[in-house]
């Protein structure tokens, strides 16, 4: 499965994707910046693709990225899965 990042994300954050093994670009990359959502949708093969396990390893990127603790974590995303330690695990490089 391939990731498109949309100008929302951070070419970092993208770049971080490829570190952790997916298999992700962004928009610039493309030359699609400019395009409006309707036409980059279009682009997309599969429209129904679950795309909510990426969405949690960028999510936890994210905020690892803005360096929350667990605590803060937790208070922005009640159903935040992972276990204290394991989000103590993720490492940014």
């Amino acid at each position: 499965m391939k990731f498109l990042g949309d100008m929302g994300i951070s070419p970092r954050t993208i770049a971080l994707l490829r570190e952790q093994g997916y298999d992700a670009i962004h928009l610039i990359e493309e030359k699609l910046e400019k395009m409006i959502d309707p036409n980059i949708l279009e682009k997309k093969s599969d429209r129904h693709a679950d795309t909510s396990e990426l969405e949690k390893v960028i999510d936890n990127l994210v905020y690892k990225l803005y360096q929350l603790t667990y605590n803060e974590v937790e208070i922005i995303d009640p159903e935040f899965a992972l276990t204290e330690q394991e989000y103590t695990a993720i490492k940014i490089e």
